[in-house]
């Protein structure tokens, strides 16, 4: 019995620590802070997805040119 116990406690563990590492990624990217956080694992395992990423951010830092007056 005791045995039973170590492993149920062990899995509820484990459960824990993984289903808590879920519950941080997604409000992590709800909040958008995932982009420097997970931005490794999406270069390691969805290369294109990293890609398409840093061109997002590339093209959100870009500014429309500003049309004065003058050059109407």
């Amino acid at each position: 019995m005791d045995g039973f116990l170590t492993a149920v406690v062990t899995f509820a563990v484990y459960g824990g620590i993984a289903g808590g590492l879920g519950w941080l990624a997604l409000r992590a990217r709800r909040r958008g802070t995932a982009s420097a956080a997970l931005g490794v694992f999406d270069e390691i395992y969805r290369p294109t997805a990293a890609e398409t990423r840093i061109e997002i951010q590339i093209q959100a830092e870009r500014s429309d040119p500003v049309i004065t007056p003058d050059k109407l």
